[in-house]
């Protein structure tokens, strides 16, 4: 089930839904569901979810994008200072005030460019109302 609430869009006054959250589904949580399926026991995988961050930022740091099978590809972008350099020569690594990683969910393609696949959401979401 997810949940959703009814807001006012200031911009052409305009109700419409928008998701919300109701807890968090922490590490201890998901190690528990994910050992439930499968050989694992959930000392073990919450072993691999917290080394996991660190081998991203390894690997990221190093210019590479990482890539999880059907979770999603993590990647850095950069923000950048001021109005930019007049030439190529000029811009250097000082422009860069702040790192961001984002995220790119896995999906599959049919040939007309729709996905058909989309292992993150739920092909049966149950939208409930938060008052």
């Amino acid at each position: 089930m997810a949940f959703y609430r009814k807001i006012l869009q200031a911009a052409n006054q305009m109700w419409h839904p928008r998701a919300v959250t109701i807890g968090t589904a922490d590490t201890k949580k998901i190690a528990k569901y994910i050992s439930q399926s499968c050989s694992l026991t959930e000392a073990d995988i919450t072993a691999v979810l917290i080394a996991l961050p660190g081998a991203m930022s390894h690997y990221m740091s190093l210019g590479q994008s990482v890539k999880l099978q059907d979770f999603g590809t993590f990647y850095y972008t950069a923000d950048t200072s001021g109005r930019g350099v007049a030439s190529a020569d000029e811009v250097s690594p000082e422009q860069i005030k702040g790192v961001h990683v984002r995220f790119i969910p896995s999906g599959r393609r049919r040939s007309n460019r729709q996905y058909s696949e989309r292992p993150l959401v739920a092909e049966d979401i149950d939208w409930q109302e938060v008052k």
